[in-house]
């Protein structure tokens, strides 16, 4: 696989998900480790033009895509070949739901992750058919469904 799409891959992905690693202080080319150079080497032409914290964000990114194991980068590597395929407005639409779900308590998270794992544990053929379900319903089906949702809670 081309080395410089996995340095834009792993910038990319975690940039937009975020990283609660630490990364070197390191600013010029020269001081990041060999290992650090060749996650990074897509950007050796032009390290020295972008700002500090440009700098540190690929440097807390190239950190973190290390530390994944091969099964965790082939699923980054499969979330960035599906955001690559978004629409302007979906990508948008994206951010905004990401910023709205960083805004929420832990519960909350809790909640929507518990959520999202019970649909992950049913078949693909029986999420199609919830998907579809859902997209049929009218604006006020769906508000009311919420509704009944949130007073099961």
């Amino acid at each position: 696989m081309n080395k410089r799409w996995l340095s834009y891959g792993a910038y990319s992905f975690f940039i937009w998900f975020g990283s609660s690693c630490l990364a070197s202080e390191a600013t010029d080319w020269d001081e990041l480790s060999p290992t650090m150079q060749k996650t990074l080497s897509g950007f050796s032409a032009h390290w020295n033009t972008l700002t500090d914290d440009k700098k540190q964000s690929l440097q807390t990114a190239a950190t973190r895509w290390l530390e994944m194991s091969d099964g965790q980068r082939a699923e980054a590597q499969k979330r960035l070949e599906r955001w690559k395929t978004l629409t302007p407005n979906e990508k948008t639409s994206v951010r905004k739901r990401y910023q709205q779900f960083k805004n929420l308590s832990p519960q909350d998270k809790e909640k929507i992750r518990t959520q999202f794992k019970r649909f992950s544990n049913i078949s693909p053929a029986r999420q199609q058919r919830l998907k579809q379900r859902w997209k049929n319903l009218t604006p006020e089906q769906k508000t009311r469904l919420k509704r009944q949702i949130k007073n099961l809670r």
